[in-house]
């Protein structure tokens, strides 16, 4: 990269989400119009690889004002992958999303969630004998089933 670049949320046709580097889940920031992507062309230049993801924050209704976002299986390049999570319903009216995860019966699986403006957390969830599982994200917690 020769210049730095400055990204907006509506450049990229949406509002706002959460924002991280690479495979880092230890600095994730809202990324809205007063909080844009900078990106400096020195630390992104040659043999640096420079990868950011964002994921939708959700606004729930319960408690009032309370928002999430899923980030998925962090230290993977792509943490939110089909291959891995086959399903994510978000259900607005009762402040929740379900989704169906999959891998190798036993797995251990780290999932991440974001809840601005108290910072990530992350849960460890398993895959069953039939090679799925199952979580319930709310505005407070990640549960796995």
């Amino acid at each position: 990269m020769k210049k730095n670049y400055v990204i907006h949320p509506s450049m990229l046709g949406i509002t706002s989400g959460a924002l991280w580097f690479g495979t880092s889940s230890g600095d994730v920031s809202v990324f809205d119009e007063s909080k844009p992507l900078h990106i400096i062309a020195h630390k992104c230049s040659g043999s640096t690889i420079c990868i950011w993801h964002i994921s939708p924050i959700w606004q729930f209704n319960s408690p009032p004002g309370s928002s999430v976002a899923f980030l998925g299986d962090f230290g993977k390049w792509a943490p939110i992958s089909r291959q891995r999570f086959t399903s994510l319903i978000k259900d607005s009216e009762n402040s929740q999303a379900r989704l169906t995860f999959q891998g190798v019966p036993g797995e251990e699986i780290f999932i991440f969630t974001f809840y601005p403006p108290l910072g990530t957390a992350g849960h460890a969830c398993f895959v069953t004998g039939n090679g799925t599982g199952w979580a319930t994200i709310t505005s407070t917690i990640l549960t796995c089933s």
